[in-house]
Protein backbone atom coordinates (compact mmCIF):
# COMPACT_ATOMS: atom_id res chain seq x y z
CA UNK A 1 0.00 0.00 0.00
CA UNK A 2 1.39 3.45 -0.77
CA UNK A 3 2.58 5.49 2.41
CA UNK A 4 0.74 8.80 2.89
CA UNK A 5 1.56 11.99 4.88
CA UNK A 6 -0.01 10.47 7.97
CA UNK A 7 2.27 9.91 11.25
CA UNK A 8 2.64 6.30 12.70
CA UNK A 9 -0.42 5.77 15.10
CA UNK A 10 0.53 6.13 18.66
CA UNK A 11 -0.58 3.15 21.31
CA UNK A 12 -3.77 3.99 22.82
CA UNK A 13 -3.84 4.95 26.12
CA UNK A 14 -7.58 3.06 27.37
CA UNK A 15 -8.44 3.24 31.38
CA UNK A 16 -12.32 2.61 31.29
CA UNK A 17 -14.00 3.94 27.80
CA UNK A 18 -17.59 3.45 29.48
CA UNK A 19 -17.74 5.02 33.40
CA UNK A 20 -20.91 6.17 35.31
CA UNK A 21 -22.80 7.08 38.47
CA UNK A 22 -26.14 8.28 39.63
CA UNK A 23 -26.04 10.92 41.84
CA UNK A 24 -29.55 10.18 43.88
CA UNK A 25 -31.39 13.39 46.33
CA UNK A 26 -34.05 11.87 48.14
CA UNK A 27 -36.93 14.02 49.91
CA UNK A 28 -40.43 14.39 50.83
CA UNK A 29 -42.60 15.79 49.36
CA UNK A 30 -46.71 15.81 50.26
CA UNK A 31 -46.51 13.06 52.13
CA UNK A 32 -44.43 10.81 49.31
CA UNK A 33 -40.61 9.72 48.71
CA UNK A 34 -39.49 11.26 45.40
CA UNK A 35 -35.59 11.00 44.13
CA UNK A 36 -33.84 13.17 42.18
CA UNK A 37 -31.81 11.17 40.01
CA UNK A 38 -29.11 12.64 38.08
CA UNK A 39 -26.91 10.18 35.32
CA UNK A 40 -23.54 11.00 34.62
CA UNK A 41 -21.92 8.92 31.94
CA UNK A 42 -18.22 9.24 31.02
CA UNK A 43 -17.08 7.52 27.30
CA UNK A 44 -13.45 8.06 26.58
CA UNK A 45 -12.00 6.32 23.16
CA UNK A 46 -9.34 7.73 20.83
CA UNK A 47 -9.33 8.32 17.59
CA UNK A 48 -5.93 7.17 16.19
CA UNK A 49 -4.83 8.60 12.65
CA UNK A 50 -1.68 7.62 10.94
CA UNK A 51 -0.10 4.17 8.92
CA UNK A 52 0.49 0.79 9.61
CA UNK A 53 -2.53 0.02 11.93
CA UNK A 54 -3.08 -3.56 10.93
CA UNK A 55 0.36 -4.57 11.50
CA UNK A 56 0.27 -3.51 15.20
CA UNK A 57 -3.59 -4.22 15.62
CA UNK A 58 -2.77 -6.41 18.51
CA UNK A 59 -1.01 -3.59 20.26
CA UNK A 60 -3.48 -1.23 19.53
CA UNK A 61 -6.24 -3.34 20.62
CA UNK A 62 -4.30 -4.66 23.85
CA UNK A 63 -5.72 -2.08 26.31
CA UNK A 64 -9.05 -1.98 24.66
CA UNK A 65 -9.60 -5.67 25.49
CA UNK A 66 -7.69 -5.47 28.87
CA UNK A 67 -9.89 -2.44 29.73
CA UNK A 68 -13.47 -4.17 28.89
CA UNK A 69 -12.29 -7.51 30.61
CA UNK A 70 -12.41 -8.78 27.26
CA UNK A 71 -10.75 -11.98 25.35
CA UNK A 72 -12.76 -12.67 22.61
CA UNK A 73 -14.22 -10.63 19.56
CA UNK A 74 -16.19 -11.23 16.76
CA UNK A 75 -15.16 -9.11 13.26
CA UNK A 76 -18.22 -7.57 11.18
CA UNK A 77 -16.76 -6.57 7.79
CA UNK A 78 -19.14 -6.63 4.35
CA UNK A 79 -18.07 -8.99 1.37
CA UNK A 80 -16.02 -6.22 -0.73
CA UNK A 81 -13.39 -5.14 2.40
CA UNK A 82 -12.94 -8.48 3.90
CA UNK A 83 -11.18 -10.16 1.27
CA UNK A 84 -8.65 -7.60 1.57
CA UNK A 85 -8.48 -6.90 5.64
CA UNK A 86 -10.22 -9.97 6.99
CA UNK A 87 -7.58 -12.50 7.48
CA UNK A 88 -4.68 -9.94 8.60
CA UNK A 89 -7.17 -8.91 11.41
CA UNK A 90 -7.89 -12.25 12.65
CA UNK A 91 -4.58 -13.03 12.59
CA UNK A 92 -3.40 -9.72 14.82
CA UNK A 93 -6.01 -10.53 17.15
CA UNK A 94 -5.39 -14.41 17.12
CA UNK A 95 -1.41 -12.87 18.27
CA UNK A 96 -3.10 -10.92 21.06
CA UNK A 97 -4.22 -14.20 22.51
CA UNK A 98 -8.37 -13.09 21.41
CA UNK A 99 -10.88 -15.48 20.48
CA UNK A 100 -11.84 -14.27 17.08
CA UNK A 101 -15.04 -15.25 14.99
CA UNK A 102 -15.55 -13.13 12.02
CA UNK A 103 -19.02 -12.04 9.88
CA UNK A 104 -19.60 -10.77 6.37
CA UNK A 105 -22.18 -9.16 5.43
CA UNK A 106 -23.47 -8.06 1.99
CA UNK A 107 -21.86 -4.24 1.31
CA UNK A 108 -23.77 -1.19 0.62
CA UNK A 109 -26.46 1.26 2.11
CA UNK A 110 -29.22 -1.59 1.69
CA UNK A 111 -27.42 -3.30 4.60
CA UNK A 112 -27.96 -0.05 6.68
CA UNK A 113 -31.87 -1.57 7.74
CA UNK A 114 -33.25 -3.22 10.65
CA UNK A 115 -33.51 -6.44 8.81
CA UNK A 116 -29.78 -6.62 8.57
CA UNK A 117 -29.32 -5.72 12.34
CA UNK A 118 -31.69 -8.67 12.70
CA UNK A 119 -29.53 -11.08 10.70
CA UNK A 120 -26.63 -9.73 13.04
CA UNK A 121 -28.12 -9.96 16.42
CA UNK A 122 -29.02 -13.96 15.21
CA UNK A 123 -25.34 -14.20 14.79
CA UNK A 124 -24.05 -12.79 17.83
CA UNK A 125 -26.76 -15.28 19.52
CA UNK A 126 -25.38 -18.22 17.22
CA UNK A 127 -22.07 -17.23 18.48
CA UNK A 128 -22.95 -17.06 22.12
CA UNK A 129 -21.27 -13.52 22.08
CA UNK A 130 -21.33 -11.84 25.66
CA UNK A 131 -20.98 -8.62 27.48
CA UNK A 132 -17.59 -8.66 27.39
CA UNK A 133 -16.99 -9.73 23.80
CA UNK A 134 -15.72 -6.67 21.65
CA UNK A 135 -17.39 -5.97 18.10
CA UNK A 136 -14.69 -5.04 15.49
CA UNK A 137 -16.36 -3.15 12.46
CA UNK A 138 -14.28 -3.81 9.41
CA UNK A 139 -15.17 -1.28 6.90
CA UNK A 140 -16.83 1.96 5.50
CA UNK A 141 -19.66 4.34 6.90
CA UNK A 142 -22.76 1.92 6.58
CA UNK A 143 -20.87 -0.85 8.31
CA UNK A 144 -19.28 1.44 10.92
CA UNK A 145 -23.12 2.79 12.12
CA UNK A 146 -24.85 -1.13 11.74
CA UNK A 147 -22.25 -2.42 13.82
CA UNK A 148 -22.52 0.43 16.59
CA UNK A 149 -26.00 -0.06 16.19
CA UNK A 150 -25.98 -3.46 17.22
CA UNK A 151 -23.44 -3.11 19.82
CA UNK A 152 -25.82 -0.26 21.51
CA UNK A 153 -28.69 -2.22 21.32
CA UNK A 154 -27.54 -6.28 21.57
CA UNK A 155 -27.40 -7.13 25.59
CA UNK A 156 -28.33 -3.63 26.21
CA UNK A 157 -24.56 -2.48 25.00
CA UNK A 158 -21.89 -4.18 24.51
CA UNK A 159 -18.01 -2.64 23.18
CA UNK A 160 -17.33 -2.05 20.01
CA UNK A 161 -14.30 -0.92 17.61
CA UNK A 162 -14.14 1.00 14.45
CA UNK A 163 -12.00 0.14 11.45
CA UNK A 164 -13.11 2.54 9.02
CA UNK A 165 -11.57 1.51 5.36
CA UNK A 166 -13.26 3.99 3.25
CA UNK A 167 -13.11 7.85 3.24
CA UNK A 168 -16.10 8.47 4.31
CA UNK A 169 -16.18 6.21 7.09
CA UNK A 170 -12.87 8.00 8.32
CA UNK A 171 -14.00 11.55 8.23
CA UNK A 172 -17.82 10.77 9.25
CA UNK A 173 -19.35 7.67 10.04
CA UNK A 174 -16.44 6.30 12.25
CA UNK A 175 -16.47 9.07 14.79
CA UNK A 176 -18.93 11.11 17.13
CA UNK A 177 -20.83 7.92 18.20
CA UNK A 178 -23.97 8.56 15.91
CA UNK A 179 -25.36 4.60 15.54
CA UNK A 180 -27.99 3.64 13.11
CA UNK A 181 -30.03 2.17 10.34
CA UNK A 182 -32.45 3.49 7.96
CA UNK A 183 -36.17 3.25 7.87
CA UNK A 184 -38.35 3.04 4.19
CA UNK A 185 -39.30 6.25 5.30
CA UNK A 186 -35.92 7.75 5.86
CA UNK A 187 -32.38 7.71 6.32
CA UNK A 188 -30.60 7.41 10.15
CA UNK A 189 -34.44 7.03 11.78
CA UNK A 190 -33.48 4.46 13.71
CA UNK A 191 -30.51 4.74 16.50
CA UNK A 192 -28.79 6.70 19.12
CA UNK A 193 -25.72 7.86 20.32
CA UNK A 194 -23.02 5.03 21.76
CA UNK A 195 -19.00 6.02 21.61
CA UNK A 196 -16.87 2.87 20.09
CA UNK A 197 -13.83 1.87 22.51
CA UNK A 198 -11.24 2.81 19.98
CA UNK A 199 -11.25 4.20 16.48
CA UNK A 200 -8.77 3.24 13.85
CA UNK A 201 -8.03 5.17 10.67
CA UNK A 202 -5.60 4.25 8.46
CA UNK A 203 -5.90 6.29 5.34
CA UNK A 204 -3.25 4.10 3.02
CA UNK A 205 -6.57 1.74 3.62
CA UNK A 206 -8.46 3.75 0.77
CA UNK A 207 -5.42 2.86 -1.91
CA UNK A 208 -7.73 -0.39 -2.16
CA UNK A 209 -11.17 1.56 -2.77
CA UNK A 210 -12.65 2.44 -6.10
CA UNK A 211 -12.15 5.57 -7.08
CA UNK A 212 -16.03 6.01 -6.90
CA UNK A 213 -15.68 5.56 -3.31
CA UNK A 214 -12.97 8.02 -2.63
CA UNK A 215 -14.75 10.81 -3.85
CA UNK A 216 -17.91 10.03 -1.98
CA UNK A 217 -16.46 10.65 0.80
CA UNK A 218 -15.13 13.81 -0.43
CA UNK A 219 -18.64 15.60 -0.42
CA UNK A 220 -18.04 15.38 3.51
CA UNK A 221 -14.80 17.10 3.57
CA UNK A 222 -16.01 19.97 1.19
CA UNK A 223 -18.96 20.02 3.85
CA UNK A 224 -16.81 20.57 6.67
CA UNK A 225 -14.14 22.93 4.38
CA UNK A 226 -17.33 25.04 4.20
CA UNK A 227 -18.77 24.95 7.66
CA UNK A 228 -15.42 26.60 8.82
CA UNK A 229 -12.09 25.00 8.28
CA UNK A 230 -9.13 27.52 7.41
CA UNK A 231 -7.53 26.58 4.24
CA UNK A 232 -9.05 23.24 3.57
CA UNK A 233 -11.54 24.28 0.98
CA UNK A 234 -8.11 25.43 -1.04
CA UNK A 235 -6.44 21.67 -0.24
CA UNK A 236 -9.30 20.14 -1.99
CA UNK A 237 -9.26 22.52 -4.51
CA UNK A 238 -5.73 21.68 -5.39
CA UNK A 239 -6.26 17.66 -4.94
CA UNK A 240 -4.93 16.09 -8.17
CA UNK A 241 -8.08 14.81 -10.15
CA UNK A 242 -8.86 14.02 -13.57
CA UNK A 243 -12.17 13.18 -15.44
CA UNK A 244 -10.19 10.43 -17.20
CA UNK A 245 -9.74 8.22 -14.10
CA UNK A 246 -11.88 4.93 -14.14
CA UNK A 247 -14.28 5.37 -11.49
CA UNK A 248 -14.56 1.19 -10.60
CA UNK A 249 -10.26 1.30 -10.38
CA UNK A 250 -8.11 2.45 -7.65
CA UNK A 251 -7.73 5.77 -6.54
CA UNK A 252 -4.48 6.92 -8.35
CA UNK A 253 -1.77 6.93 -5.07
CA UNK A 254 -0.86 10.73 -5.66
CA UNK A 255 -4.42 11.36 -4.59
CA UNK A 256 -4.25 9.40 -1.68
CA UNK A 257 -1.41 10.91 -0.80
CA UNK A 258 -2.51 14.04 -0.91
CA UNK A 259 -5.49 13.30 1.95
CA UNK A 260 -2.69 12.66 4.43
CA UNK A 261 -3.36 16.01 5.43
CA UNK A 262 -6.82 16.48 4.76
CA UNK A 263 -8.50 13.65 6.95
CA UNK A 264 -7.22 14.78 10.16
CA UNK A 265 -8.15 18.63 9.42
CA UNK A 266 -11.63 17.64 8.59
CA UNK A 267 -12.23 14.76 11.91
CA UNK A 268 -10.86 17.87 13.94
CA UNK A 269 -13.60 20.18 12.98
CA UNK A 270 -16.08 17.78 13.14
CA UNK A 271 -14.98 16.60 16.62
CA UNK A 272 -14.77 20.32 17.21
CA UNK A 273 -18.55 20.93 16.20
CA UNK A 274 -20.16 18.09 18.00
CA UNK A 275 -18.26 19.29 21.44
CA UNK A 276 -20.30 21.52 22.66
CA UNK A 277 -23.75 19.13 21.42
CA UNK A 278 -22.67 15.44 21.51
CA UNK A 279 -26.03 14.22 21.65
CA UNK A 280 -27.60 16.90 19.29
CA UNK A 281 -29.78 18.16 21.58
CA UNK A 282 -29.93 21.72 19.62
CA UNK A 283 -31.48 20.71 15.86
CA UNK A 284 -29.87 23.97 14.27
CA UNK A 285 -26.38 22.04 13.83
CA UNK A 286 -23.64 23.27 10.95
CA UNK A 287 -23.25 19.52 10.51
CA UNK A 288 -26.37 19.20 8.61
CA UNK A 289 -25.15 21.40 5.53
CA UNK A 290 -26.35 19.43 2.18
CA UNK A 291 -28.30 16.54 4.17
CA UNK A 292 -31.63 18.08 4.28
CA UNK A 293 -31.88 18.03 0.67
CA UNK A 294 -29.15 15.03 0.22
CA UNK A 295 -31.31 12.52 2.70
CA UNK A 296 -34.53 13.42 0.82
CA UNK A 297 -33.02 12.48 -2.75
CA UNK A 298 -31.93 9.24 -1.18
CA UNK A 299 -35.12 8.14 0.50
CA UNK A 300 -36.63 9.55 -3.01
CA UNK A 301 -34.50 7.09 -4.72
CA UNK A 302 -34.89 3.97 -2.08
CA UNK A 303 -30.78 4.27 -1.30
CA UNK A 304 -29.78 2.69 -4.51
CA UNK A 305 -29.46 5.90 -7.14
CA UNK A 306 -26.97 7.72 -5.18
CA UNK A 307 -24.05 7.29 -2.77
CA UNK A 308 -24.61 9.24 0.25
CA UNK A 309 -22.04 11.48 -0.15
CA UNK A 310 -23.02 12.65 -4.16
CA UNK A 311 -26.54 13.14 -2.40
CA UNK A 312 -24.58 15.31 -0.08
CA UNK A 313 -23.11 17.47 -2.99
CA UNK A 314 -26.15 17.85 -4.78
CA UNK A 315 -27.34 19.37 -1.37
CA UNK A 316 -24.43 21.54 -0.91
CA UNK A 317 -24.91 22.84 -4.37
CA UNK A 318 -28.65 23.32 -3.64
CA UNK A 319 -28.56 25.24 -0.49
CA UNK A 320 -25.70 27.65 -2.05
CA UNK A 321 -27.53 28.51 -5.10
CA UNK A 322 -30.91 29.14 -1.76
CA UNK A 323 -28.45 31.27 0.03
CA UNK A 324 -27.76 33.49 -3.37
CA UNK A 325 -31.37 33.82 -3.57
CA UNK A 326 -31.56 34.92 -0.60
CA UNK A 327 -28.86 37.39 -0.91
CA UNK A 328 -27.43 35.45 1.67
CA UNK A 329 -24.20 34.81 -0.62
CA UNK A 330 -22.14 36.02 -3.54
CA UNK A 331 -23.23 34.00 -7.34
CA UNK A 332 -19.18 33.52 -7.28
CA UNK A 333 -18.95 31.79 -4.15
CA UNK A 334 -21.86 29.09 -6.15
CA UNK A 335 -19.23 29.24 -8.65
CA UNK A 336 -16.25 28.35 -6.67
CA UNK A 337 -18.63 25.36 -4.77
CA UNK A 338 -19.97 24.55 -8.12
CA UNK A 339 -16.80 23.77 -10.05
CA UNK A 340 -15.19 21.88 -6.54
CA UNK A 341 -17.30 19.84 -6.26
CA UNK A 342 -17.08 19.22 -10.28
CA UNK A 343 -13.67 18.79 -10.10
CA UNK A 344 -13.68 16.28 -7.88
CA UNK A 345 -16.65 14.33 -9.94
CA UNK A 346 -19.57 15.16 -8.08
CA UNK A 347 -23.03 15.62 -8.87
CA UNK A 348 -24.78 18.94 -8.35
CA UNK A 349 -28.18 18.72 -9.84
CA UNK A 350 -31.56 17.91 -8.75
CA UNK A 351 -32.93 16.12 -11.68
CA UNK A 352 -35.79 17.10 -12.82
CA UNK A 353 -37.84 14.13 -12.52
CA UNK A 354 -37.34 14.19 -8.72
CA UNK A 355 -37.27 17.68 -7.48
CA UNK A 356 -41.00 17.20 -6.79
CA UNK A 357 -40.44 14.05 -4.71
CA UNK A 358 -37.12 15.62 -3.01
CA UNK A 359 -39.69 18.86 -1.98
CA UNK A 360 -41.97 16.21 0.22
CA UNK A 361 -39.30 14.57 1.80
CA UNK A 362 -38.27 18.11 3.12
CA UNK A 363 -41.79 18.89 4.03
CA UNK A 364 -41.64 15.61 6.00
CA UNK A 365 -38.30 16.45 7.89
CA UNK A 366 -40.33 20.17 8.64
CA UNK A 367 -42.77 18.26 10.50
CA UNK A 368 -39.72 16.53 12.35
CA UNK A 369 -38.21 19.32 13.07
CA UNK A 370 -41.02 21.17 14.99
CA UNK A 371 -42.20 22.87 11.77
CA UNK A 372 -39.02 24.50 11.03
CA UNK A 373 -36.72 23.00 7.74
CA UNK A 374 -33.14 24.93 9.83
CA UNK A 375 -31.58 24.79 6.45
CA UNK A 376 -27.53 25.40 6.78
CA UNK A 377 -26.76 28.02 4.35
CA UNK A 378 -22.98 28.49 3.03
CA UNK A 379 -22.63 32.58 3.13
CA UNK A 380 -19.15 32.27 1.93
CA UNK A 381 -16.39 30.03 1.43
CA UNK A 382 -15.56 28.38 5.10
CA UNK A 383 -18.96 30.51 6.82
CA UNK A 384 -22.30 29.25 7.13
CA UNK A 385 -25.24 30.15 9.12
CA UNK A 386 -28.99 28.71 9.37
CA UNK A 387 -32.13 29.77 7.79
CA UNK A 388 -35.43 28.19 9.53
CA UNK A 389 -37.48 27.79 6.20
CA UNK A 390 -37.20 28.30 2.63
CA UNK A 391 -40.59 28.48 0.26
CA UNK A 392 -41.49 25.88 -2.64
CA UNK A 393 -40.46 28.75 -5.06
CA UNK A 394 -37.21 29.85 -3.53
CA UNK A 395 -36.44 26.10 -3.81
CA UNK A 396 -37.36 25.47 -7.47
CA UNK A 397 -35.61 29.03 -8.00
CA UNK A 398 -32.52 27.67 -6.38
CA UNK A 399 -33.02 23.98 -8.11
CA UNK A 400 -32.92 25.86 -11.68
CA UNK A 401 -29.55 28.41 -10.45
CA UNK A 402 -27.70 25.68 -9.82
CA UNK A 403 -28.27 24.05 -13.69
CA UNK A 404 -27.37 27.32 -14.81
CA UNK A 405 -23.99 27.49 -13.38
CA UNK A 406 -22.91 24.34 -13.61
CA UNK A 407 -23.33 24.98 -17.02
CA UNK A 408 -21.29 27.79 -17.08
CA UNK A 409 -18.46 25.89 -15.25
CA UNK A 410 -17.96 23.82 -18.25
Amino acid sequence: MPSTASTAIPTPDVKSPHRGSLLIDGAKQGGHESYRVTVQREDRYDILVGRDSLARLDELLAPVMKANDANSAVVITDNHVGPLYAELVMKRLSAAGVRAQCVVIPAGEPSKSVAQAQRLWDELRSRSVRRRTVLVALGGGVLCDLVGFAATTYLRGIPYVNIATSLMGQVDGAIGGKVGVDHSTGKNLIGGFYHPALVVIDPSYLATLPLAEVINGLAEVVKVALIGTPGLFEQLERLPMQQDWALDQPAPRHLIEGLGPIIPAAIGKKLEMLAPDPFEQDLRRLLNLGHSVGHGLEAATNYVRYRHGEAVAIGIATVTALSVGMRLASVDTLRRVLRLLRKLRLPVSVPDDLRAVVWNHLETARLVRNGRLLLVMPTAIDQCTIIDDITRSQYDTACQLVDQEAKACD
